[in-house]
């Protein structure tokens, strides 16, 4: 993208003379840098020639002159968004977290390596910081894992489309490594085994 940059001076309305450094961007986007005069160690003699004129950011002076300005106006955005995450309320950050959190657990609900301390590795927290974020929730956070993917479980038992899956194959493809395991689990939740809770959903009995 072709820029120019204009080096002007500038009076300030009260206080000491300063420079003027100003480079355009294209849609209308400017990047300017005010400075104090005595912030450079030239006599103004030296500096005349460059006031008011346009440099070319293809020259030498001009790309040197761009380069600054860019990295300055950059270095200046990252720290505006790294200072309104410090500021930014604890309650909006932690609920941001848990929804993060959330939104891992519900995509990986059909790996069994889905742990707790996987999740918080994934999330880079401590694995007692996921344990406090969930402290005030009725399950722990196996327990809400283990609770949707029986409650995914159930939907894939009672779906007609699926009637040929294997109960077994329902439960692997919900995280479940056994179908022991499976079975145990959603009778506990349901109070009858998965094969009858299909049959009973499907209307099969």
């Amino acid at each position: 993208m072709s820029m120019t940059m204009s080096m002007t001076v500038s009076t300030a309305p009260s206080g000491p003379e300063r420079y003027q450094l100003s480079l355009s961007v294209g849609l209308g986007k400017v990047i300017m840098l005010h400075f104090p005069k005595a912030a450079l160690p030239l006599r103004a003699p030296g500096l005349e020639p460059l006031f008011a004129r346009q440099l070319p950011t293809d020259a030498e002076l001009g790309a040197i002159l761009a380069r600054y300005l860019t990295s300055v106006a950059s270095a200046l955005e990252k720290s505006e968004v790294a200072g309104g995450d410090e500021l930014a309320a604890p309650e909006a950050r932690r609920r941001a977290l848990v929804a993060k959190i959330e939104a891992f657990i519900e995509g990986n609900l059909g790996d069994p390596d889905l742990t707790p301390s996987a999740i918080a590795g994934h999330c880079h927290i401590s694995l007692g910081h996921l344990h406090r974020l969930f402290h005030s929730r009725e399950l722990t956070i196996a327990a809400w894992i283990r609770h949707r993917r029986l409650e995914c479980c159930r939907a894939d038992l009672a779906d007609p489309s699926l009637r040929l899956w294997p109960v077994h194959a329902i439960g692997a493809r919900w995280g479940f490594t056994g179908a022991a395991e499976f079975s145990r689990a959603f009778r506990a939740a349901y109070g009858s085994a998965p094969g009858r809770y299909r049959r009973q959903a499907l209307n099969e009995d």
